[in-house]
């Protein structure tokens, strides 16, 4: 895991929330909480409006709807933060004038990872880049050393 974020967001295979302390959180309440932190986690420092996060979670369901069920993904997501970085987590997850942001370098994302890998790969030369370079950046960047 990368020295900097404390928690790694796991999308490939099966999904996961792995805090430095070790603790993993597997199993993640509410349909569409793990899709709205992987939205905020990827995007992390970025503010999101909360009327564009309900169109793209709940697509065709009325505002109240809506704004009801994106509070009770709020909660999952910050109970599960809650879980791996105590009372950071209060902190970690800003909402203000109808916009919510995840702290950056809060969540280190292996689909981020992945992408920095294949732009790594893509700018070397192709007749330097070998499969033993693809492996040890591949594995460079899952385990964030």
């Amino acid at each position: 895991m990368s020295q900097q974020a404390p928690i790694l967001l796991q999308l490939f295979g099966q999904p996961e929330l792995r805090g430095a302390s070790g603790r993993v959180i597997t199993r993640f309440a509410g349909g569409k909480s793990l899709h709205l932190l992987a939205i905020l986690a990827i995007s992390a420092g970025q503010d999101f409006r909360r009327v564009d996060l309900v169109a793209e979670l709940w697509p065709g369901v009325s505002h109240e709807d809506g704004r009801n069920r994106l509070n009770v993904a709020l909660h999952h997501v910050r109970k599960s933060l809650m879980a791996l970085i105590g009372t950071r987590a209060d902190r970690a997850l800003l909402s203000s004038r109808g916009c919510l942001r995840l702290e950056a370098g809060l969540i280190d994302v292996d689909l981020v990872r992945f992408e920095v890998t294949a732009q790594q790969l893509l700018l070397q030369p192709q007749d330097v880049v070998n499969k033993a370079q693809v492996t040890a950046l591949l594995e460079q960047n899952r385990t964030g050393v």
